[in-house]
Protein backbone atom coordinates (compact mmCIF):
# COMPACT_ATOMS: atom_id res chain seq x y z
CA UNK A 1 0.00 0.00 0.00
CA UNK A 2 1.49 3.15 -1.24
CA UNK A 3 1.66 6.18 1.56
CA UNK A 4 -0.76 8.97 0.70
CA UNK A 5 2.28 11.45 1.38
CA UNK A 6 4.59 10.33 -0.86
CA UNK A 7 2.45 9.28 -3.55
CA UNK A 8 3.42 11.72 -6.16
CA UNK A 9 7.04 11.31 -5.39
CA UNK A 10 6.40 7.36 -6.06
CA UNK A 11 5.02 7.64 -8.91
CA UNK A 12 7.30 10.60 -10.52
CA UNK A 13 10.48 7.92 -9.44
CA UNK A 14 8.54 5.49 -11.28
CA UNK A 15 8.69 7.02 -14.46
CA UNK A 16 12.43 8.36 -13.80
CA UNK A 17 12.91 4.64 -13.49
CA UNK A 18 11.26 3.76 -16.61
CA UNK A 19 12.79 6.54 -18.83
CA UNK A 20 16.37 5.48 -18.06
CA UNK A 21 15.24 2.39 -20.61
CA UNK A 22 12.09 3.51 -22.89
CA UNK A 23 11.46 6.21 -24.47
CA UNK A 24 8.29 8.55 -23.37
CA UNK A 25 5.98 7.95 -26.29
CA UNK A 26 6.76 4.22 -24.88
CA UNK A 27 6.10 4.79 -21.59
CA UNK A 28 1.66 4.82 -20.71
CA UNK A 29 0.38 5.57 -17.47
CA UNK A 30 -0.64 1.75 -16.63
CA UNK A 31 3.63 0.87 -17.13
CA UNK A 32 3.53 3.79 -14.62
CA UNK A 33 1.65 2.27 -11.97
CA UNK A 34 2.85 -1.29 -12.41
CA UNK A 35 6.38 -0.55 -12.27
CA UNK A 36 5.69 1.20 -8.95
CA UNK A 37 2.51 -1.23 -7.31
CA UNK A 38 -0.04 2.14 -7.38
CA UNK A 39 -3.36 1.60 -8.94
CA UNK A 40 -4.44 3.40 -12.01
CA UNK A 41 -6.84 5.47 -10.12
CA UNK A 42 -3.99 6.24 -7.57
CA UNK A 43 -2.35 7.78 -10.44
CA UNK A 44 -5.17 9.73 -11.82
CA UNK A 45 -6.11 11.20 -8.40
CA UNK A 46 -3.16 13.38 -8.48
CA UNK A 47 -1.88 13.53 -12.24
CA UNK A 48 -3.89 14.06 -15.72
CA UNK A 49 -1.10 12.22 -17.52
CA UNK A 50 2.27 11.39 -17.61
CA UNK A 51 2.86 14.96 -19.17
CA UNK A 52 1.36 16.25 -16.13
CA UNK A 53 3.13 14.14 -14.05
CA UNK A 54 6.55 15.48 -15.77
CA UNK A 55 5.25 18.60 -15.87
CA UNK A 56 5.00 18.93 -12.04
CA UNK A 57 8.41 17.33 -11.46
CA UNK A 58 9.62 20.03 -13.64
CA UNK A 59 7.78 23.00 -12.30
CA UNK A 60 7.94 21.90 -8.63
CA UNK A 61 11.44 21.76 -8.49
CA UNK A 62 12.46 24.62 -11.08
CA UNK A 63 10.05 26.36 -8.92
CA UNK A 64 12.11 25.86 -5.64
CA UNK A 65 15.32 26.65 -6.70
CA UNK A 66 14.05 29.90 -8.64
CA UNK A 67 12.15 30.81 -4.96
CA UNK A 68 15.13 29.74 -2.99
CA UNK A 69 18.00 31.50 -5.07
CA UNK A 70 17.09 33.82 -7.15
CA UNK A 71 17.31 36.96 -5.32
CA UNK A 72 20.86 35.66 -3.58
CA UNK A 73 23.05 35.21 -6.15
CA UNK A 74 23.76 35.94 -9.90
CA UNK A 75 21.16 34.84 -12.61
CA UNK A 76 23.29 32.54 -14.45
CA UNK A 77 24.34 30.79 -11.27
CA UNK A 78 20.35 30.09 -10.45
CA UNK A 79 19.93 29.18 -13.90
CA UNK A 80 23.02 26.32 -13.25
CA UNK A 81 21.02 24.79 -10.41
CA UNK A 82 18.19 24.13 -12.56
CA UNK A 83 20.18 22.62 -15.77
CA UNK A 84 21.87 20.83 -12.85
CA UNK A 85 18.66 19.10 -11.61
CA UNK A 86 17.69 18.34 -15.19
CA UNK A 87 21.45 16.53 -15.36
CA UNK A 88 20.53 14.54 -12.32
CA UNK A 89 17.17 13.42 -14.22
CA UNK A 90 19.04 13.66 -17.45
CA UNK A 91 17.24 10.33 -19.06
CA UNK A 92 13.64 11.86 -17.88
CA UNK A 93 14.37 14.92 -19.65
CA UNK A 94 16.32 13.99 -22.46
CA UNK A 95 13.26 11.77 -23.38
CA UNK A 96 10.46 14.41 -22.46
CA UNK A 97 12.53 17.18 -24.57
CA UNK A 98 12.78 14.98 -27.51
CA UNK A 99 9.38 14.22 -28.20
CA UNK A 100 7.40 16.03 -30.16
CA UNK A 101 3.52 17.09 -30.03
CA UNK A 102 1.51 19.89 -28.63
CA UNK A 103 1.09 18.70 -25.71
CA UNK A 104 4.85 17.45 -24.47
CA UNK A 105 7.02 18.64 -21.87
CA UNK A 106 9.22 20.58 -24.79
CA UNK A 107 6.22 23.41 -25.11
CA UNK A 108 5.60 22.95 -21.62
CA UNK A 109 8.70 24.09 -20.52
CA UNK A 110 8.44 26.71 -22.22
CA UNK A 111 5.32 28.12 -21.28
CA UNK A 112 6.62 28.06 -17.83
CA UNK A 113 10.32 29.94 -18.74
CA UNK A 114 7.87 32.36 -20.16
CA UNK A 115 5.22 32.72 -17.61
CA UNK A 116 8.28 32.53 -14.65
CA UNK A 117 9.90 35.95 -16.62
CA UNK A 118 6.60 37.57 -16.89
CA UNK A 119 5.47 36.93 -13.43
CA UNK A 120 8.60 38.05 -11.99
CA UNK A 121 9.23 40.73 -13.27
CA UNK A 122 5.39 41.92 -12.32
CA UNK A 123 5.65 40.82 -8.73
CA UNK A 124 9.13 42.09 -8.07
CA UNK A 125 9.28 45.51 -9.74
CA UNK A 126 5.63 45.97 -10.22
CA UNK A 127 5.35 46.38 -13.84
CA UNK A 128 1.94 45.24 -13.88
CA UNK A 129 1.58 45.94 -18.01
CA UNK A 130 4.56 44.95 -19.60
CA UNK A 131 5.60 46.56 -23.10
CA UNK A 132 5.15 45.05 -26.15
CA UNK A 133 8.56 44.66 -26.93
CA UNK A 134 9.56 43.53 -23.60
CA UNK A 135 7.18 40.58 -24.22
CA UNK A 136 8.59 39.87 -27.76
CA UNK A 137 12.16 40.05 -25.62
CA UNK A 138 10.80 37.45 -23.70
CA UNK A 139 9.52 35.18 -25.94
CA UNK A 140 12.56 35.60 -27.64
CA UNK A 141 14.82 34.74 -24.95
CA UNK A 142 12.71 31.47 -24.25
CA UNK A 143 12.08 30.35 -27.33
CA UNK A 144 16.23 29.99 -27.70
CA UNK A 145 17.04 29.38 -24.10
CA UNK A 146 14.53 26.28 -24.31
CA UNK A 147 15.97 25.09 -27.84
CA UNK A 148 19.15 25.64 -26.48
CA UNK A 149 19.02 23.31 -23.50
CA UNK A 150 17.27 20.67 -25.98
CA UNK A 151 20.11 20.93 -28.13
CA UNK A 152 22.34 20.25 -24.84
CA UNK A 153 20.92 17.54 -24.41
CA UNK A 154 20.88 15.76 -27.77
CA UNK A 155 24.62 16.18 -27.87
CA UNK A 156 25.05 14.37 -24.71
CA UNK A 157 25.39 17.77 -22.54
CA UNK A 158 28.70 18.08 -24.14
CA UNK A 159 29.48 21.12 -22.30
CA UNK A 160 29.55 21.72 -18.48
CA UNK A 161 26.41 23.13 -16.97
CA UNK A 162 27.96 26.33 -15.22
CA UNK A 163 28.83 26.93 -19.01
CA UNK A 164 25.21 26.38 -20.62
CA UNK A 165 24.27 28.51 -17.81
CA UNK A 166 26.25 31.28 -18.76
CA UNK A 167 25.46 31.30 -22.52
CA UNK A 168 22.20 31.32 -21.59
CA UNK A 169 22.29 33.95 -19.16
CA UNK A 170 24.76 36.69 -21.53
CA UNK A 171 22.43 35.44 -24.35
CA UNK A 172 19.49 37.52 -22.68
CA UNK A 173 18.24 40.16 -24.07
CA UNK A 174 19.46 43.65 -23.26
CA UNK A 175 16.23 44.73 -21.80
CA UNK A 176 15.36 41.80 -20.04
CA UNK A 177 18.98 42.07 -18.54
CA UNK A 178 17.65 44.64 -16.09
CA UNK A 179 15.45 42.58 -13.92
CA UNK A 180 17.88 39.93 -12.84
CA UNK A 181 20.36 39.94 -11.03
CA UNK A 182 24.42 39.77 -12.16
CA UNK A 183 27.05 39.88 -9.54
Amino acid sequence: MLNKKDTKQILIESLIQLSRSKPIEKISVSSIVRNCGAGRQTFYNYFHDKYDLINTFYFNNANRIFAEYMDTEPWNITIGRVVSFMIENRALFKNALLEEGRTTFFTAFYDHTKNYYINYIRTTYGDKELTEDLLFDIRFNCHGAVHMVKDWLERNMTDPPEILSARIANAMPKAMKKYFRWN
